[in-house]
């Protein structure tokens, strides 16, 4: 079992980001959330245009977070 990361506040499995969309993606064990902000940091300190950030729990897709002009939406 991974350690809680001390940013996301949750156990992540895997982090991935493809530089073409600018769209990260972000595995959480089963039943874990992530901490939105800290989340939203690591990617954009691996890109700060990062336009997306998909969090996957378990298998099934979590959230995603958007970059809008009026700031950072979770849908």
């Amino acid at each position: 079992m991974s350690e809680v990361h001390s940013e996301l506040q949750c156990q992540a499995q895997f982090l991935g980001y493809d530089f073409d969309t600018r769209v990260g993606r972000l595995v959480l064990a089963e039943g874990e959330c992530v901490d939105m902000t800290g989340c939203v940091s690591i990617f954009e300190r691996i890109d700060p245009n990062v336009r997306q950030i998909q969090t996957v729990a378990g298998e099934e897709l979590d959230t995603v977070y958007t970059r809008t002009t009026a700031g950072w939406l979770a849908a």
